[in-house]
């Protein structure tokens, strides 16, 4: 990520961190700005959708613990649960 030195004098004024900036590239939402530049927004819609999405994937992971699953001949042939 290429940051200018305003850019970074800016990050640190407003205590926005570098993972901050990848969270809004990666989920905000586009628009063109003035003079063709590129400006990404990350607001409360956003935010929840990202937040309903993460809580969907913890309770898959909850779901997925201690599961197994066997191969053979590149083919899935069971799936289990341990103990």
């Amino acid at each position: 990520m290429n940051l200018t030195n305003h850019a970074i004098s800016r990050m640190n004024q407003r205590s926005i961190s570098k993972d901050i900036l990848e969270i809004i590239l990666s989920l905000g939402t586009f628009k063109r700005a003035k003079g063709g530049a590129e400006k990404f927004f990350f607001g409360k819609k956003q935010s929840q959708a990202a937040i309903s999405d993460l809580k969907r994937m913890i309770h898959v992971f909850e779901k997925a613990e201690n599961t197994n699953i066997i191969i053979a001949d590149g083919k899935i042939i069971t799936t289990y649960k341990s103990k």
